[in-house]
C-alpha cells in the first residue's frame, strides 16, 4: 500500500535545521518500531498521529513536545498528554517515541492546501483523520472535495 507521508523520519527530540514553512507528520514508536494504529477502515502501519502545517517548523516541534510533557504546547502534544498518564495507557506505551517528517513549502498557502491533501487521503484510505488532528474534521474534507459549480449565466433573454 502506498506511504502517506514520503520523507526521512527523524527523532521530534532531535532538532531541525529548518524553521520555515513546512507540511509535516508525526508518528508513533515503542521500543524502536513503529506502532501500528487500528482505524475504522484498516490499519495505519505508518503509526500517524497527526498531520498538520506550521510557519516554523521548529516552534512546532519544540510545542508538540511541551504538549505531550506538561499538557501546554501544540494542540496535538496537549491531547496526547492526557493519555499518556492514564493507567492503560501507560501499560501498553511503556516507553513511547516519536518521529518527525517534514516537507519544506514555498509558502503558507501551498503549506495548507498540502496538509488538507495529505490529511484527505489519509482520511479515504482509513475512514477517519489521524488520532491527534483536530484542524481539519471529515466534514472539512468532505465539504472541500465537493465540486464547486460554476455560478449559472443570467441572460436577457431568461428574465
Amino acid at each position: 500500500m502506498a506511504r502517506i507521508i514520503r520523507g526521512n523520519w527523524s527523532a521530534i527530540t532531535d532538532g531541525t535545521s529548518y524553521s520555515g514553512v513546512a507540511v509535516y507528520a508525526v508518528r508513533l514508536l515503542q521500543h524502536g518500531r513503529v506502532v501500528r494504529i487500528c482505524r475504522f477502515l484498516g490499519i495505519d502501519s505508518e503509526g500517524i498521529l497527526t498531520i498538520g502545517m506550521t510557519t516554523n517548523l521548529d516552534r512546532r516541534r519544540r510545542g508538540f513536545i511541551s504538549g505531550s510533557k506538561r499538557g501546554h504546547g501544540h494542540s496535538a502534544g496537549n491531547l496526547l498528554y492526557p493519555l499518556l498518564r492514564n493507567r492503560p495507557s501507560r501499560r501498553k506505551l511503556r516507553s513511547p517515541a516519536f518521529q518527525l517528517a517534514f516537507k519544506a513549502m514555498p509558502n503558507r498557502e501551498a503549506a495548507r492546501k498540502r496538509e488538507i491533501t495529505l490529511t484527505h487521503q489519509y482520511w479515504k484510505r482509513f475512514g477517519e483523520v489521524p488520532p491527534l488532528t483536530s484542524a481539519l474534521t471529515p466534514a472539512m474534507l468532505i465539504a472541500n472535495t465537493r465540486k464547486r459549480r460554476a455560478p449559472s449565466r443570467v441572460t436577457p433573454s431568461d428574465r
